[in-house]
């Protein structure tokens, strides 16, 4: 192993190693990161190829962050050459600042990150921290920042994978109006939408507006349907019918099961290609006993690949 790898990797562990010794009380910590850490950094100059200089940085800056070193983790983000990864650490530091209740600075950090994707899900993970912290107003102007910055990026997937996280966590802290107006807006053709529909809808009915979650989910079937490409018209479906089962709409999920996993079976049949099926039979099984998946899957003469699927040799 190289010797830069093996100096980073050991610098990195001191973050675990920080939180044994806040539980010990031991003494020694200090000295024992700081020479892991001067390792590491002498470590850097050997690295060749900037791609790969720019992650060891950013570990490093992880870890400072995580070991609630701020500022020595604000000295080296800004030297990270690659901008993703730059902008992955200027978010590690912004969220460990979150987590420690340093809400004005973790925001001002923010603005640093030059990657749109990460700038979003930085200002969620903010977000999300300071409702538990009770700061419900101030997070909803985040959630906001959040939405806008996600819309102004460039990229298409970026753009869908940012609302999608944002959606996940407005649902984690209950604001379905919000969640429900940002799914709305993803573009995709890949079922983004759609899934995060379906997450809505489940989030909705934990919450026990049953009805409500009942439209959502017909929203999210709706947009699935539409979907061009039958690979993932099949798995957003069965992300559908997955979502039912978890919220106890058994009766709901069978046929919209049974629909995705026709269309899977006639992608396998016509292309060779079974990833779909396995990826669907199996969201199906770990939602609900292997009698449904099993006779849906016999319906369609597929009895001998369910046995091998889920190792079952039961006959319904």
């Amino acid at each position: 192993m190289r010797c830069w790898l093996f100096a980073l990797r050991r610098f990195v562990m001191m973050e675990w190693v920080a939180l044994l010794v806040s539980l010990t009380g031991a003494q020694t910590f200090e000295e024992r990161f700081e020479r892991a850490y001067q390792d590491a950094i002498q470590a850097i100059p050997e690295i060749k190829r900037g791609f790969e200089r720019s992650r060891a940085l950013r570990e490093i800056t992880e870890a400072l962050a995580m070991t609630g070193k701020f500022d020595r983790a604000l000295d080296i983000a800004p030297k990270i050459e690659d901008p993703s990864w730059r902008s992955l650490a200027f978010r590690d530091i912004a969220i460990a600042m979150a987590k420690v209740g340093q809400f004005d600075r973790a925001i001002q950090i923010v603005q640093r990150i030059e990657d749109g994707f990460w700038h979003s899900s930085a200002l969620c993970t903010i977000a999300e921290a300071m409702v538990e912290a009770g700061q419900k107003e101030r997070a909803l102007q985040l959630f906001d920042r959040a939405f806008q910055v996600a819309q102004k990026i460039g990229e298409r997937m970026d753009r869908a994978g940012a609302l999608g996280n944002l959606v996940k966590s407005l649902t984690k802290v209950g604001q379905f109006d919000f969640a429900l107006r940002v799914a709305q807006r993803i573009e995709g053709t890949l079922g983004e939408r759609s899934i995060a529909l379906s997450e809505v809808a489940e989030a909705l009915a934990k919450a026990g507006q049953i009805n409500r979650a009942l439209k959502v989910f017909d929203l999210a079937l709706q947009s699935a349907q539409e979907i061009k490409s039958a690979h993932w018209r099949s798995l957003s479906l069965s992300v559908i019918a997955r979502d039912l089962a978890k919220v106890g709409q058994i009766d709901r999920a069978i046929p919209i099961f049974d629909r995705a996993l026709q269309i899977a079976q006639q992608i396998a049949q016509e292309t060779g290609n079974g990833s779909a099926l396995v990826t669907v039979a199996g969201r199906w099984q770990k939602q609900v006993n292997l009698t449904e998946p099993f006779k849906s899957l016999k319906r369609l003469g597929m009895s001998g690949l369910v046995r091998g699927l889920f190792g079952t040799s039961q006959e319904r």
